[in-house]
């Protein structure tokens, strides 16, 4: 017992012992202290962007998007005003909500009241055409990564989504908050829709630019020594064009930004470079020599009116569609695919259904030919690979693709370029995404 109270003893003298200013500090402040110090320093940066600043967000599901941002503007603490290219009314519309710079962990930007950056997440499909209970999959909460001289780099704390903030200038803010950006979106998308094709010259080769700004990608493609090369790459617009924040391969470089000056377009590179595009009324290939090698095929994503498709073609595609309608509680989504396998000379249709992270895959097999004379082709032999729960609800696209001929064609619409199947006495006709 007398050795316990000794043992007592010498505990309760260290601890008394071992008061804060007895406690060497590797960074002279206690981690609390160092938290609470980058807070304040990365709200400050924020604040202190005399402009505001041009913003690219990413999502998981649908891309990327653009924003304005101004934090504390006209000197309201704690809230930010903002506008974005989700769709025009956003583009066009100051919207003002509240914004927090706090801890848990690690500093953090919280957007605290429903605002643009919301309807990225919005469950509810009817807000802005995400997915059921998911959206786009976009964040509302950011970690603050790193800063350089004129930009912040951050990360969704949920998605891992990413957030990049560049310093806008004067003239930029002044587009932003007075209806520029708007004005800008409708002129780049009138510019493709003017050129039907856009062509540029670069390093001696032509490249094609195909924009679909509804999947908000931009793909650029070339023919050289035979071989057809395609890069992609998500975009956002901005009050100057298009942002392509991860940039696209072109030769030995890297494309950035596709500029818009008066009524013209310019690629501009990683270099610095600008290029003049052109206008033209001939892609560079037809489609029927690029799917299933530039393209992998055709896709039809849910709910998708796409422009083109004809009645006829419309009652065949939207089947699969109103089975989901129909159960909302067993699928949150369904699409459609035509794979061509150009090696076996084969066509795989894909009939999918989603619910959560499950995937529900109906899939058949055709063998086909195609005439180079006439332009079509003709498929037989059909085989069921997996027969799922979209069978019954792919029925009329199958019985269609296994009793026409039909044609592959581009179809153009408001500066996008899509795939176009049409039957041979031209009766159906149905527009697909390519991918």
């Amino acid at each position: 017992m007398q050795n316990l109270y000794k043992l007592l003893f010498v505990i309760s003298a260290l601890v008394i012992g071992c008061s804060r200013s007895d406690v060497d500090l590797v960074f002279n402040q206690t981690p609390d202290e160092r938290m609470s110090g980058q807070q304040q320093q990365f709200r400050q940066m924020l604040v202190q962007a005399q402009y505001g600043w041009k913003i690219t967000n990413s999502t998981q599901l649908k891309g990327n998007f653009g924003f304005y941002m101004d934090f504390d503007f006209e000197g309201k603490k704690d809230r930010v005003c903002m506008v974005s290219d989700i769709n025009d009314t956003s583009s066009a519309t100051v919207q003002v909500s509240a914004y927090r710079v706090k801890l848990v962990n690690a500093p953090i930007l919280s957007f605290e009241t429903y605002n643009y950056i919301h309807l990225l997440s919005d469950p509810n499909p009817g807000v802005s055409g995400g997915v059921v209970g998911q959206g786009f999959k976009g964040d509302n909460e950011f970690e603050f990564v790193r800063v350089t001289s004129d930009s912040m780099f951050l990360v969704g704390r949920k998605f891992r989504t990413q957030m990049t903030l560049v310093k806008a200038t004067r003239q930029e803010q002044e587009a932003y908050l007075n209806g520029g950006y708007l004005a800008n979106i409708k002129a780049v998308k009138a510019v493709f829709a003017s050129n039907k094709v856009s062509l540029f010259d670069y390093g001696g080769v032509t490249y094609q630019i195909i924009p679909n700004t509804g999947a908000r990608r931009v793909g650029i493609m070339s023919v050289v020594n035979n071989e057809i090369r395609l890069s992609s790459g998500n975009f956002s617009f901005s009050v100057n064009g298009m942002e392509l924040s991860d940039g696209i391969q072109m030769g030995n470089t890297l494309v950035t930004r596709i500029l818009l000056e008066g009524d013209k377009l310019f690629i501009q590179t990683k270099r610095g470079e600008k290029i003049a595009v052109r206008s033209s009324q001939t892609a560079l290939l037809p489609l029927n020599q690029m799917i299933g090698l530039s393209y992998m095929g055709l896709n039809l994503p849910f709910l998708a009116n796409l422009p083109g498709t004809n009645p006829a073609g419309t009652t065949i595609l939207k089947q699969l569609s109103l089975l989901v309608l129909a159960y909302p509680a067993s699928y949150d989504k369904s699409e459609i695919n035509l794979v061509w396998d150009v090696p076996n000379k084969k066509v795989i249709m894909e009939g999918l259904l989603f619910k959560g992270s499950y995937i529900y895959a109906t899939r058949f097999r055709y063998d086909y030919d195609f005439n180079p004379a006439t332009g079509l082709y003709k498929l037989s032999n059909k085989i069921v690979l997996a027969p799922g729960y979209a069978t019954y609800n792919v029925s009329l696209l199958d019985t269609f693709l296994q009793n026409n001929e039909f044609s592959l064609d581009y179809y153009f619409d408001s500066g996008n370029m899509y795939g176009k199947v049409t039957s041979k006495n031209g009766s159906t006709i149905m527009t697909f995404m390519l991918y």
